[in-house]
């Protein structure tokens, strides 16, 4: 997760900066960009409403609101058991749509694959700190199909 929010945020400096100066070519579409920012709706929603969950819900016992001590299942975790690392998916494809340069592109698509590693190895974490709970939490919640 922490590789493919570095990867993230450097995009976003590399394009806020040199990218701005024309350092590459971008395509500059007006509906691509215009589709792009309306995605940062939906996956802002996913990684905001996640972390609300987590820290009223998790019972985490320290300071860090993702080492929860319960299976939330209600709420958004009721429809996709990764909300964060979907949000910040849909972002990264946001960033393609913005942006529309090579740099971008590849570096995006690299960070997207990054959130959806993270996402299966937190699966697998859970199921080693929940056990069978969670493995059935995992039959009834997709990773991200939140349309089910």
């Amino acid at each position: 997760m922490h590789t493919g929010l570095s990867i993230f945020f450097s995009v976003m400096a590399l394009e806020l900066t040199i990218g701005n100066d024309g350092a590459w070519n971008r395509l500059d579409l007006l509906w691509m960009q215009i589709l792009g920012f309306v995605l940062y709706l939906p996956s802002g929603y996913l990684v905001i409403a996640s972390i609300i969950a987590l820290r009223h819900r998790g019972k985490s016992k320290g300071s860090d609101f993702t080492e929860t001590t319960t299976i939330i299942k209600e709420g958004l975790y009721g429809r996709v058991r990764q909300p964060m690392s979907l949000g910040l998916a849909i972002w990264s494809i946001a960033f393609i749509l913005v942006f529309q340069s090579l740099p971008a592109s590849v570096l995006c698509i690299i960070s997207l694959l990054c959130f959806w590693m993270a996402a299966r190895k937190e699966s697998d974490y859970n199921i080693r700190k929940f056990g069978d709970e969670y493995k059935d939490y995992m039959k009834k919640v997709p990773m991200w199909n939140f349309l089910n």
